[in-house]
């Protein structure tokens, strides 16, 4: 008597399992080949008052970090006021943790020619008149420092960095660093305006 494989029932089940367990093994072979990445979505740059989308911000590839890991989760940008370190994701001024203990503060404004013809205004910015004359206009006329050129700022923008509404520094944008003392005059002048808009 010879002893062998019993021979498979041809039934439509057995055809079925066969066929699973085939498309099992083709999957996980061509998982351990060629395993799939989870895409990850861009998270598109926020719009920060009414100069638009944040031309100026450095995308860094700093590692998040939860609460159990030590640390504030890092949004991917960097802080608007320091530029060193990344910002707090959804942060109204785009700061980051030290910054925003700080109450550093970085208002961005957008100049343009002035109405006469010869000089610069003040045509928007992420501070209304009104407050910028109730908070910096004394700050703005005693201010003898000399703007700083950063290249993160746009065409024609000018930052004004406060801390808890106390003027640091000016910085402007590479474009007006011939222009420093028309850029200031502008601010100064923007300062006297009591409009609650530009």
């Amino acid at each position: 008597m010879a002893f062998g494989r019993p021979p498979r029932p041809d039934s439509s089940a057995a055809q079925w399992t066969d066929g699973f367990v085939l498309g099992l093994c083709r999957a996980a072979i061509s998982f351990r080949l060629h395993p799939r990445v989870p895409s990850v979505p861009f998270r598109q740059p926020q719009i920060h008052g009414s100069l638009g989308p944040r031309e100026g911000s450095r995308f860094v590839s700093a590692p998040d970090t939860d609460a159990a890991g030590g640390g504030a989760l890092s949004s991917g940008f960097m802080c608007r006021v320091c530029l060193k370190r990344p910002e707090i994701p959804d942060e109204r001024h785009g700061r980051c943790e030290q910054c925003a203990k700080a109450g550093r503060v970085a208002y961005r404004l957008r100049l343009g020619p002035a109405r006469g013809g010869s000089g610069l205004a003040v045509k928007a910015g992420e501070l209304a008149p009104r407050l910028l004359r109730q908070r910096f206009r004394e700050q703005l006329e005693k201010y003898a420092g000399h703007p700083a050129v950063k290249p993160h700022l746009s065409l024609h923008e000018i930052e004004l960095v406060a801390a808890k509404d106390r003027l640091e520094t000016l910085r402007i944008a590479s474009d007006l660093k011939d222009h420093t003392a028309e850029a200031v005059a502008a601010l100064r002048t923007a300062s006297e305006r009591t409009d609650s808009a530009w």
